[in-house]
């Protein structure tokens, strides 16, 4: 009997923590895209409250929800590419 061990390859991520990851990205990526354009939506007026500042907020929420429906579309596209099964 040889008393030597064999060598294991280390344990890949669990789901849990790459799901977390991914909700994470996807919050700071949206975040990131809603607020750049509102920021940039309001750059030259000051004052706060008015039709500028309200039409940037609502371009930046119809910009984020059409990249929220993009993203959501080429999971589902990306989902038939997976294998049927799972590797032994």
């Amino acid at each position: 009997m040889s008393t030597a061990t064999r060598w294991a390859p280390p344990p890949a991520p669990s789901r849990p923590a790459l799901q977390q990851l991914g909700f994470t990205l996807g919050i700071a990526i949206l975040g990131t895209l809603f607020f750049g354009t509102l920021f940039f939506g309001i750059l030259g007026d000051a004052a706060p409250g008015t039709a500028t500042h309200v039409a940037a907020a609502l371009d930046g929420a119809r910009i984020t929800a059409l990249c929220t429906v993009g993203m959501i579309a080429a999971a589902f596209l990306i989902n038939f590419w997976l294998p049927n099964a799972a590797r032994p």
